[in-house]
């Protein structure tokens, strides 16, 4: 009998090399009902297969991007992301966290490929993400 692989991934959020941790920042900064709803998503996500991260939670984008998405109080909210530490098993890193305001949010993913070329070139690293 096959053995069925244990998932459990750990979430990091983006540092500066200053200490800023921004998208735990802008997450700590959200309504109680908009962080209620992230936290119910990335509880399924964190012990969901690789294969079961997708739509309506999960997208990938382009150049190592994708985006965790939830909606609260009539808002949809993205966290762009990526797996990372490259190499690092079942391990995702909060680049960047904005609501929806538009349906291609071009500067968002600039940001988040921004910060995921920071953390290539260890001009900033990660820490735990406190949900």
């Amino acid at each position: 009998m096959k053995e069925r692989k244990v998932w459990n991934w750990t979430f990091l959020g983006f540092e500066t090399a200053l200490k800023n941790r921004l998208v735990q920042d802008w997450f700590d900064g959200l309504p109680e009902e908009a962080q209620d709803e992230a936290r119910d998503n990335l509880a399924y996500l964190q012990h969901a297969a690789i294969g079961e991260w997708k739509r309506p939670r999960f997208s990938p984008l382009d150049d190592g991007i994708s985006e965790v998405r939830f909606s609260a109080d009539g808002k949809t909210y993205r966290i762009y992301g990526c797996f990372w530490p490259d190499g690092a098993q079942q391990s995702y890193t909060f680049l960047h966290g904005t609501d929806k305001k538009v349906s291609n949010d071009t500067h968002g993913k600039g940001i988040a490929k921004d910060h995921l070329g920071k953390l290539k070139r260890k001009e900033a690293t990660t820490h735990q993400f406190k949900f």
